[in-house]
């Protein structure tokens, strides 16, 4: 009985060791998928890494921006210059008070509750 219980806890402990590794595996080079991520944590600029990285991703998406091509001869075409606009203007609204929270001055009337009769 002694012998099991010892060998469990080999394969346990072993089982243990080997999850952590794999753990740490994934941890370290998970992210080295991004190659302005990679690069920069190869130089370490900074201390601060995760702004380093929001400002790798920000110039990896900026550039991706930079070599899109629009073209502007849709705008040219017949069939986009005969779409008429259908947008309603809406007129200027009453604003409220500048700080619905501040209490009200003076005599405040509470609503009366109606209530409707079957006739």
């Amino acid at each position: 009985m002694q012998k099991t219980s010892s060998s469990t806890k080999t394969i346990i402990i072993f089982v243990a060791i080997l999850l952590i590794g794999v753990l740490m595996y994934f941890y370290t080079l998970g992210n080295a998928n991004d190659s302005a991520i990679s690069s920069l944590e190869q130089t370490g600029s900074s201390g601060n890494v995760d702004v380093d990285i929001i400002g790798a991703r920000v110039l990896s998406l900026l550039k991706e921006i930079n070599k899109l091509k629009i073209d502007k001869t849709i705008f040219e075409d017949p069939l986009y210059k005969s779409l008429l606009d259908h947008t309603v203007p809406i007129p200027p609204q009453n604003i409220g008070r500048a700080n619905p929270f501040e209490p009200f001055f003076g005599e405040v009337v509470p609503l009366r509750a109606t209530t409707t009769r079957a006739r």
